[in-house]
């Protein structure tokens, strides 16, 4: 009997260091939970966004900002917004709009829908320009069986052939579009919906980055985006994989005592 117990113990700790060496994780995520909400800052500012009390923003060409900074484990971005819709009125955030950009709150008066988890997501809102959002360099290359996924929102209205949604990931040099609609309207409106992929070829896993681009014009037009992820498992190292094999050796050693003991 006693042979049997030890075969036993044995065999769950083996599949419990297997699972822990094959079982896959997140890497990195944003899910825009525990963050400053867009309406509590009047300028570009770390977990904050340009809105319409942001001073001389009608006057720019182009403006770079951090708008979330990474963590251990949360990705954190970086945004370009380059006037396209002319001046005045057509420019991102003049005051006599409701132009926003950045996390907000269910609940808070912004409209939308409730978030994923939790209660932030991100809102892009009338910014009669386009808004590239890219995120700080993830390094994939220590993973196997990778995945990203990302949840968006697209709100029901008329969208102009002018208006942009892309969703890419990249590493500086080759892209692979993820969501790129030759309209908008095209899209499912009025529901998260997942975007997800596993295939990242020809990209440089050392240095992946995702980026968003977003261009509309209207204050109906609002997109949000929630909940990214990119997972993986990790490879072992080789001391790690060094384990497992001395594991499945002695188990398979028990197994041979347990049955001279057993005849």
């Amino acid at each position: 009997m006693k042979s049997l117990n030890i075969k036993k113990l044995a065999t769950i700790g083996l599949i419990a260091l297997s699972a822990a060496q094959l079982n896959g994780a997140i890497i990195i995520s944003q899910t825009f939970e525990g963050l400053t909400p867009a309406e509590l800052l009047d300028t570009p500012s770390q977990d904050g966004a340009w809105n319409t009390s942001a001073d001389g923003l009608d006057a720019f060409n182009t403006r770079t900002g951090i708008f979330i900074e990474e963590a251990a484990s949360t990705l954190g971005f970086t945004t370009t917004l380059v006037a396209t819709r002319g001046a005045g009125d057509d420019t991102f955030s003049d005051n006599s709009d409701n132009d926003i950009i950045g996390i907000v709150n269910d609940g808070d008066g912004w409209g939308g829908p409730t978030a994923v988890e939790g209660s932030q997501k991100w809102i892009f809102s009338d910014l009669d320009s386009e808004l590239t959002m890219l995120s700080t360099e993830v390094n994939l290359s220590l993973y196997t069986g990778l995945g990203f996924s990302l949840q968006y929102f697209v709100t029901d209205t008329s969208y102009e052939p002018e208006d942009k949604f892309v969703i890419s990931l990249t590493d500086g040099t080759n892209i692979i579009e993820l969501l790129n609609p030759a309209g908008i309207d095209t899209l499912d409106e009025d529901s998260w919906v997942t975007l997800t992929t596993t295939d990242f070829t020809g990209l440089d896993l050392t240095q992946v980055r995702l980026s968003i681009l977003v261009d509309n014009n209207d204050g109906a037009e609002d997109i949000y985006i929630d909940d990214i992820f990119f997972e993986g498992i990790l490879i072992p190292e080789p001391s790690s994989a060094l384990l497992v094999l001395i594991g499945l050796g002695s188990l398979a050693f028990i197994r041979w005592i347990g049955n001279l003991f057993l005849r």
